[in-house]
């Protein structure tokens, strides 16, 4: 080979590299599928200049991801202490305002109750019923000195009732049995088998039969009997023991209408219609009314008024 071929073969080569090869269309193709598939990550934005108004934004608000909002999480700045006790203040106060008003709702509710209670007791003790305190034995061993007894206030009352009569004893009322009432007839006579013994006999309209008393102390004593009547002047005849069938009627009292006859259960310890006579309804106050005897009324009744009889 002579010079001026290998000077026209090394003169070529530049050439050559400088003109590379067409790429192959298949494996460009390739390479945009896989630039698709795995597309480069972004490049970071450039950071406004410090001290613009860009700066500032981004400092308020950095965006999700960004190194600024990760650190904030990382570390939220300090509340500002002034603030967050003022804050506290504030609830507590707010607190202990709800407290004074739920206080002062008990109070005034508490008070209202009391109110409507007492003027409820009131009515109640004025008009329909009224605990009274039983001083005295006449009415042993059914009542007993001290005991409270609820009264229902009326002048109604049945045999067997226990009343309350004002205006016959100086004394004040008076608290006893009925045993017979307008229509009835009684008779006292004396017990054919202890003749130191008073019987009492009831006609309510089928006849005369002895009174079974199995509420009284003690039997009536014919001395007791005889010596209330001597001494208030009030009598009833006394029938002899043995008299019977329309013998009795000769020894009779009819109860007028609208009066009552009324013992205590003591028949030996009691002042009742032996000594003061028939009373008329009028004098009744009222009645014994169990059913409300202790009770949360008759506590209330007794806190606002109590009579003793």
């Amino acid at each position: 080979m002579t010079e001026n071929d290998k000077t026209q073969q090394t003169a070529s080569e530049p050439a050559e590299k400088e003109s590379p090869e067409e790429e192959n269309p298949e494996e460009l193709t390739e390479r945009e599928n896989f630039e698709e598939e795995n597309p480069e990550e972004p490049t970071e934005k450039e950071r406004p200049e410090e001290g613009s108004p860009e700066a500032d934004a981004e400092k308020e608000n950095p965006e999700e991801g960004s190194p600024e909002a990760d650190a904030e999480k990382e570390n939220p700045e300090e509340e500002n202490p002034e603030g967050t006790d003022s804050e506290e203040r504030d609830k507590a106060r707010k607190k202990q305002r709800t407290k004074a008003k739920k206080a002062a709702m008990i109070v005034l509710n508490s008070l209202l109750t009391l109110i409507i209670i007492f003027m409820l007791g009131v009515f109640v003790s004025s008009f329909l019923f009224q605990p009274c305190s039983i001083s005295g034995s006449s009415m042993e061993p059914t009542l007993h000195d001290e005991q409270i007894v609820m009264l229902k206030k009326g002048h109604n009352c049945e045999r067997n009732d226990i009343v309350v009569i004002s205006g016959v004893s100086h004394e004040g009322n008076i608290i006893k049995r009925v045993i017979a009432v307008g229509g009835d007839r009684f008779v006292f006579r004396v017990d054919p088998k202890i003749t130191s013994h008073v019987q009492l006999l009831l006609d309510t309209g089928g006849g005369f039969e002895v009174l079974y008393e199995d509420y009284i102390k003690e039997p009536m004593s014919r001395p007791t009997f005889e010596g209330m009547f001597s001494e208030n002047k009030q009598e009833f005849p006394l029938a002899p023991y043995g008299t019977e069938g329309d013998m009795l009627n000769e020894y009779a009292t009819e109860v007028p209408e609208g009066e009552i006859l009324f013992l205590g259960d003591n028949r030996n310890n009691s002042r009742d219609s032996r000594y003061y006579g028939l009373v008329s309804t009028d004098n009744v106050v009222g009645k014994r009314f169990e059913q409300l005897e202790g009770t949360m009324m008759e506590k209330i009744l007794l806190f606002l008024s109590r009579k003793k009889i």
